[in-house]
């Protein structure tokens, strides 16, 4: 039975052979290639009917050979050891460095034509021969015009005595007063004007704006025992608050903080304080103290940022549980003093769930320090409700929770965002499109109100998105992704080196000086090798930048796109690109850039090819990081420090006031 089987088997097989044969012959016949021909003709004209035949695996045929005569090539740069490659490395943090001291001789600052007091005409008296005067000795000038003239200071008040100050003050006073120096501040009886009384009001203000009132402290001079004392005591007034003044000027229009020394992250224009420029608006006005806080940005969100603190300030007064101690750390069972502080703030900041499973725990609470059983199930169930791991442990995450939302913590983030506020335009542009990092939002404003907003996915903390602004000019449909380096560097040359055809089979192409290259031409093992060589991903569905791209050049190649990985837009934290900007409907903010519709810009990428629309009226963009911003309402919002950058412009500002601590009038030259 078995060999009956075999040998129907074998005759169906030849039966098949002869039936494909006919059919080639037939085929040949048709095609009219003669049957009989030399054997290399044959053969060639085998091939060729093959491909005619079976198009498809004569292609791959083709490309599995033309893989071969590659790798070969490629195995000349892989024969040799891989050269380690430097791995690319992002911006850094900076130690701040604060503005530069100088300290002026005060004597010297004086011009010497006023080194010695003004020379008073000669008048006459009732023993003088009215007939035998001179024109001379005659007081020509109108009654009361020496009195009217303002007083000036004089060296000898100032001798022994300096300022030490920042260098751009001292520069800008001395041009100032070499060239008038009449007092602002002081009048004819040698007391404080009331320029003066509303510029000592005005410094003292300085917290309602975000700024520490001591770094502008100045003391009125005390009522002097003789002229010369009061002389020498309103001339030291005089210049103290002048410099008081400048330094709160400068504050207000640009900052305390150099932005551009925090990190390389912060990319803004020359930081530039024109204390000359202050010293002559203040020399002029009617009202200095006026014009001095007429410095501050004048638009609603820093307007919403001085209610919010004066609210905070209030309702800080009001909070009367101290910080838990730095470093403390509770476990479970155990007995420690700031016990009583961590549960009156879970009382305040808990919600109404927390309180309700946990009332009668919190009634019966009376201020014990042991770490018992009923108050370790309260903190774990306040650290589910802050999303944070419930081990009932007391420690730095915890703790950071409980001072969240306290006033103090807010306080804090509305001075940094003051700050911040002040290093932008000052007036933002009527359209505009904002980035908020710590937010993960993105409006696009007209006349100060969001028209389009939503949420973005910035970079993750090892590839921080920067701070900057720039201006949006165009928009690339169906886009190119061209790789950083930093990624082709960090993440893809290990693959390469591998298999350069990894590139081809994820849509990547090589471009080098001659346009598009084969990726096995470039030796991947020699750092010289590759340079000049860049890598990006074709248009397609698979293109990380998806359909398209909203382009504002700048150096960080940073721009905002589509991607194919939506999830991410539906989580609470969204820091996970290498530093671009992931928009949730890109569709509807390249509309809103391109004053058109989404229906118009689908149609742009309908058309499957890569393309560039140049945006029709280029518009800024402030790609921001603040930890507190204010809606369209003027509520203020706060978040969470995703960056740590809070904390780098924290100690700055810290640095900043312990330099200004130690400066002003001095005794010695």
């Amino acid at each position: 039975m078995t060999k009956s089987l075999v040998s129907m088997h074998n005759s169906a097989a030849r039966t098949s052979r002869r039936i494909v044969t006919g059919k080639v012959m037939l085929a040949l016949v048709a095609s009219g290639i003669a049957v009989a021909a030399p054997a290399g003709q044959a053969e060639a004209q085998r091939r060729t009917l093959l491909e005619q035949l079976f198009p498809r695996a004569a292609e791959r045929a083709r490309q599995q050979k033309e893989e071969r005569l590659r790798r070969q090539q490629f195995g000349a740069f892989a024969d040799q050891d891989p050269e380690p490659v430097k791995k690319v490395t992002g911006p850094r943090y900076y130690a701040y460095k604060t503005e530069g001291l100088k300290t002026l001789s005060l004597a010297g600052l004086l011009p010497e034509a006023v080194a010695d007091p003004l020379p008073v005409e000669k008048t006459l008296t009732g023993e003088d021969d009215l007939g035998t005067a001179t024109p001379a000795d005659v007081d020509l000038h109108p009654t009361g015009a020496i009195e009217a003239q303002p007083a000036r200071l004089q060296a000898a008040a100032l001798q022994g005595w300096s300022l030490k100050t920042e260098a751009g003050i001292a520069d800008a006073m001395t041009a100032h007063y070499r060239k008038a120096p009449e007092y602002l501040w002081i009048g004819k009886d040698m007391r404080p004007n009331d320029k003066a009384a509303e510029m000592l009001s005005a410094l003292g203000r300085a917290g309602n704006y975000g700024l520490v009132a001591s770094d502008y402290s100045v003391e009125p001079p005390a009522v002097a025992a003789s002229a010369e004392e009061a002389e020498q005591a309103a001339a030291r007034f005089e210049l103290a608050l002048s410099a008081a003044a400048l330094r709160y000027a400068a504050d207000a229009a640009s900052g305390r903080i150099d932005p551009n020394k925090l990190s390389g992250y912060h990319d803004f224009p020359k930081y530039a304080r024109d204390y000359a420029a202050h010293m002559a608006t203040l020399a002029a006005a009617e009202k200095p103290a006026a014009a001095l806080e007429a410095l501050h940005p004048a638009n609603e969100r820093f307007a919403s940022f001085v209610s919010e603190l004066a609210e905070l300030r209030a309702a800080a007064q009001e909070d009367d549980i101290e910080p838990i101690a730095p470093g403390t750390l509770i476990k479970p069972g155990m007995e420690h003093a700031e016990l009583p502080k961590v549960v009156e703030l879970i009382r305040r900041r808990a919600g109404e769930e927390l309180k309700a499973a946990h009332q009668e725990v919190l009634a019966a609470y009376a201020g014990g320090t042991l770490f018992d059983a009923p108050l370790v199930a309260l903190v774990k169930d306040f650290q589910k409700q802050e999303g944070l791991g419930a081990d009932g442990v007391i420690g730095r995450n915890t703790i950071a929770k409980l001072h969240h939302d306290s006033p103090k913590a807010k306080i804090d983030k509305i001075e940094l965002a003051m700050e911040r506020l002040r290093w932008l335009p000052h007036d933002l542009g009527r359209r505009h499109v904002f980035v908020n990092e710590p937010a993960y939002r993105v409006n696009y404003v007209v006349d100060g109100k969001a028209r389009l907003s939503m949420n973005v996915v910035v970079g993750k903390p090892s590839n921080q998105t920067s701070f900057f602004t720039d201006t949006i000019e165009m928009v690339e449909v169906n886009p190119y992704w061209n790789v950083p380096r930093s990624i082709l560097v960090n993440e893809m040359l290990g693959d390469i080196r591998a298999n350069p055809g990894y590139l081809s089979s994820r849509n990547y192409e090589v471009v080098t000086a001659r346009g598009v290259s084969d990726p096995y031409s470039v030796d991947w093992y020699s750092s010289e090798g590759f340079k000049g060589v860049y890598v990006r991903q074709r248009p397609g569905g698979a293109n990380a930048l998806g359909e398209l791209k909203i382009l504002f050049p700048n150096k960080h190649a940073i721009y905002m796109h589509d991607t194919p990985a939506k999830k991410l837009f539906s989580r609470a934290d969204r820091a996970y690109s290498h530093g671009c900007i992931r928009l949730a409907d890109p569709r509807a903010m390249a509309a809103a850039v391109l004053e058109t519709t989404k229906e118009q810009v689908g149609s742009y990428i309908a058309g499957g090819k890569n393309a560039t629309i140049p945006v029709p009226n280029k518009m800024p963009i402030y790609v921001s990081y603040f930890t507190a911003w204010p809606d369209d309402q003027g509520d203020v919002h706060y978040y969470a420090d995703v960056y740590g950058r809070d904390k780098a412009l924290t100690k700055a500002f810290e640095s900043t006031h312990e330099l200004r601590t130690g400066t002003g009038i001095v005794v010695g030259s």
